[in-house]
C-alpha cells in the first residue's frame, strides 16, 4: 500500500498541471472573457476574375437634385384697335350775326343795331343798314365817329308803331351815356324795310 501512494500523488499533480496549462492557454486566447457585442466590419466586395481582386467601396447615396421651377412672369396683352378711331368732330356753333338777328321783328332789328353800337362792333351795326341808308349816310361820320365815345344806350320806349308789307316804323326813345359820364336823351323813330326776309334800318328820324 505504501508503494502505490506516490503514484497517486504524481497523477494528481499531472492532472492539476494540465488544468493550469489549459486555463493559461484559454486566458491567452480570450476564452472565458465576458461576452460583449463586438463591432462587425463588413467584408469588402471583391471583383471576381481580377488578379488579387479589387475592393469596391460601399456606394454613398447620391442626393436627388431638387428641380427649381422658374416663375414665368405673367404678360398682360396690350389690346390695340385694328383701326384707329376717327377723331371726334367738333361742331362749332356759329355766333349770331346781324343778318340772323334781322330775320326777327322790326323792333328787334333796331335793338340789335344799338347794342352793336354800344359794344363798338361797328361792322355788325353797318350790316343792318339798307342800301339806301348806306348810300345816304356815310359810315365814318354817322357810325364809327358818331358812336366812338358811347358807353351804353338805355331804351325808354321801343315798339313797332306801324307795319305794312315790307315797311315798318319803330318808335325808339332812349338815353345815350358817354364814356365821360355825360348823358343825352333821344326821342324819335326809325323806318325799316324788309329785304329777302331781313329787316334793315332804312332812315332815322331824330
Amino acid at each position: 500500500m505504501r508503494t502505490k501512494q506516490p503514484n497517486r500523488q504524481l497523477q494528481l499533480l499531472a492532472v492539476g498541471g494540465a488544468l493550469v496549462a489549459a486555463l493559461s492557454i484559454m486566458a491567452m486566447l480570450g476564452v472565458g472573457r465576458p461576452i460583449g457585442q463586438p463591432t462587425i466590419t463588413p467584408a469588402p466586395t471583391i471583383f471576381a476574375g481580377e488578379p488579387g481582386g479589387a475592393v469596391i467601396p460601399e456606394a454613398e447615396p447620391t442626393p436627388t437634385p431638387t428641380a427649381t421651377v422658374a416663375q414665368t412672369p405673367t404678360v398682360t396683352p396690350v389690346l390695340r384697335p385694328s383701326h384707329a378711331p376717327p377723331p371726334a368732330t367738333q361742331i362749332a356753333t356759329p355766333a349770331p350775326t346781324a343778318p340772323m338777328v334781322a330775320l326777327a321783328q322790326p323792333d328787334d332789328a333796331v335793338a340789335a343795331w344799338y347794342r352793336y353800337v354800344a359794344e363798338g362792333d361797328f361792322d355788325a351795326a353797318y350790316s343792318l343798314w339798307s342800301d339806301r341808308m348806306k348810300a345816304t349816310y356815310p359810315r365814318e361820320g354817322n357810325l364809327d365817329q358818331r358812336f366812338s365815345g358811347t358807353a351804353s344806350i338805355t331804351f325808354h320806349q321801343l315798339s313797332v308803331a306801324e307795319q305794312r308789307g315790307s315797311r315798318a316804323t319803330v318808335q325808339a326813345n332812349f338815353t345815350e351815356t358817354y364814356d365821360s359820364g355825360a348823358t343825352r336823351d333821344f326821342i324819335g323813330y326809325w323806318r325799316l324795310v324788309r329785304v329777302e326776309g331781313r329787316w334793315l334800318l332804312d332812315e332815322p328820324h331824330y
